[in-house]
């Protein structure tokens, strides 16, 4: 089964080229797409240069993404655009001088609507992942694009400030968006959980919003548990079977697994600006 993967943390975990390299290396080949995001905190020095050096150590299974924007401002937002970054987060789970992250309670502030109007206009799409709910809907009122979320849960299944609420997954689904629901089992439960839950959560989201706009994001390197059966690439046979088991169709399989963030990816890099918002379909 191929697999496209919209959030991987890999660039903050292994800090030198050589062990992104490793990593990469033990990829297997049926990963085509990985979406590495460059990540710092708020306090931390991150710069652009340091950006660009990451970046430089991907392959061409590699998406160059931005975890936490906090550092732009109005004179070097162009070079995240020279970088042909594919998406950002514009915070992390704490307010920033952008927007508000998911565990606290700002809002996107001038900083952060300035710059999501110039990166979109680059098309650049703004990654709705650890925006808390007001933030959320600012941001609905100000796109242009489809909803983009590469990174989270389903409150209705646990409720955890980093989840989607229903009201939030219905406009991703109406605007023709793509949610990567993630493999952190402390988004599913308080407790140690099995896989089983992801997979309730992934039938709970079909039943309720079909097939065509759930992908996987897995967090991997930027996660502090796994759940047993699922802590690599390789482990998404396992994930598979499951869902099979459960009476999942090969086509919605991989629909979930790749066909969903490949459709997205493939509409917004290949569209004219202009008729991105009007398609009827991803």
């Amino acid at each position: 089964m191929i697999i496209y993967d919209s959030h991987n943390d890999l660039l903050y975990k292994y800090k030198t080229k050589s062990k992104i390299k490793q990593y990469l290396n033990c990829v297997p080949t049926n990963v085509k797409k990985i979406f590495c995001a460059y990540f710092s905190y708020n306090e931390s020095d991150a710069s652009i240069c340091d950006m660009k050096k990451k970046f430089s150590y991907l392959d061409s299974r590699c998406i160059k993404t931005i975890e936490n924007a906090w550092f732009l401002n109005t004179n070097n937002f162009e070079e995240v655009v020279k970088e042909n970054v594919f998406c950002l987060t514009l915070c992390h789970n704490k307010n920033n001088k952008l927007c508000g992250g998911a565990l606290d309670n700002g809002v996107i502030t001038n900083m952060g609507y300035f710059l999501i109007n110039e990166l979109e206009n680059n098309q650049i799409i703004i990654d709705t992942a650890h925006m808390n709910e007001q933030s959320f809907w600012d941001f609905v009122q100000a796109t242009k694009y489809p909803i983009f979320n590469s990174h989270s849960g389903f409150f209705d299944i646990f409720p955890h400030k980093r989840n989607l609420k229903q009201n939030q997954i219905e406009e991703i689904v109406k605007s023709k968006g793509y949610i990567g629901l993630t493999v952190y089992p402390k988004f599913f439960s308080n407790n140690l959980v099995s896989s089983k839950k992801l997979v309730d959560a992934i039938f709970w989201f079909w039943n309720k919003y079909g097939t065509n706009t759930l992908g996987i994001g897995t967090d991997f390197n930027g996660i502090d548990l796994y759940f047993d059966d699922i802590k690599n690439y390789r482990d998404f046979k396992n994930l598979e079977i499951k869902l099979k088991e459960r009476g999942a169709n090969e086509i919605d399989i991989q629909k979930l697994f790749n066909k969903n963030l490949k459709n997205y990816y493939k509409k917004i890099g290949t569209s004219s600006y202009s008729s991105i918002k009007t398609s009827s379909s991803l």
